[in-house]
């Protein structure tokens, strides 16, 4: 009678530790990894679908704002903050990492997060905080830059004109900005495009050959069509390979709010913020001397 009350006990006692793992199993926590979390960093690498260089694709986790730009392998690395300052002193959940180029089309990989920690082995991420896999942004709009006859005045001044040409590849994209009328160092000019020097300086805004044309917030859907040729000049003295960015704003429907104003609270307007919103365009580049 004793051996089988001990029998009975041995078999309560093990049906509630059953009971016990089962309990524990069902309430932990489906964010938190098993892996040891070495750091609040995520890193990966991004490609394009053409022969234009990834550098400068911007990197941004629109939960906690923070952001990066790809460097010219494509690699990057996006630093979380600490749980004390994210709100509430960490946030929970799964949130989208973002991937932008103006005229590529967006991508975004999943990013999983516990108590504000990166979690490593969820979702996107391998055990060591990499994305498992290399992120491709397709072309959507293709730019074309050609420049027009040069000439040089008597003082070594250097003139040209520089056309650019967009097509659409997969159906028509809506552009803003082909003359945009703003305010640039105190005086109202008509706007299409900047000059960058060699070492990617910003050095000024160029105007459109044309200014009696007077027209403001174009917005035009391409398919393929050549915007207002632009005025170049460069001073002597000045040799090496200069760039032409067009003030062109693409517009997308499925553009997360918030994603522009994230590089610069000015990276709309015709000023040298401008030239954070990353845009790939073939022969952009002329040289001077040399």
């Amino acid at each position: 009678m004793k051996s089988g009350r001990m029998k009975s006990g041995v078999k309560l006692i093990f049906l509630i530790g059953i009971l016990f793992g089962i309990s524990m199993s069902c309430t932990e926590n489906p964010f938190k990894s098993a892996d040891k979390i070495l750091n609040n960093s995520i890193s990966g690498k991004v490609a394009l679908n053409t022969d234009a260089g990834p550098k400068g694709v911007y990197v941004w986790f629109k939960a906690l704002n923070v952001n990066a730009w790809a460097d010219e392998s494509g690699s990057f690395t996006l630093n979380i903050p600490p749980p004390a300052q994210q709100p509430g002193g960490g946030i929970d959940g799964i949130f989208k990492l973002y991937f932008y180029c103006a005229n590529y089309q967006l991508q975004s990989v999943q990013i999983a997060l516990f108590n504000g920690n990166v979690q490593y082995s969820k979702q996107d991420l391998n055990n060591k905080g990499e994305l498992k896999a290399t992120v491709r942004l397709r072309e959507s709009l293709h730019i074309i830059t050609t420049y027009g006859p040069r000439d040089s005045t008597e003082t070594g001044t250097v003139n040209l004109l520089a056309y650019f040409t967009l097509q659409a590849k997969f159906g028509p994209s809506t552009v803003t900005g082909n003359i945009s009328l703003a305010e640039f160092q105190g005086d109202p000019e008509y706007l299409t495009g900047f000059l960058v020097d060699p070492n990617g300086n910003f050095v000024k805004v160029l105007q459109p050959e044309n200014r009696g044309r007077r027209t403001s917030n174009i917005e035009i859907d391409v398919v393929a069509t050549t915007l207002e040729p632009v005025m170049v000049s460069v001073k002597p003295g000045f040799p090496g390979t200069y760039q032409v960015i067009p003030y062109l704003i693409i517009n997308r429907k499925n553009l997360p709010a918030g994603l522009l104003q994230s590089m610069g609270a000015h990276v709309l307007e015709p000023t040298a913020e401008f030239l954070k919103i990353p845009l790939k365009i073939e022969n952009n580049k002329f040289k001077i001397g040399g």
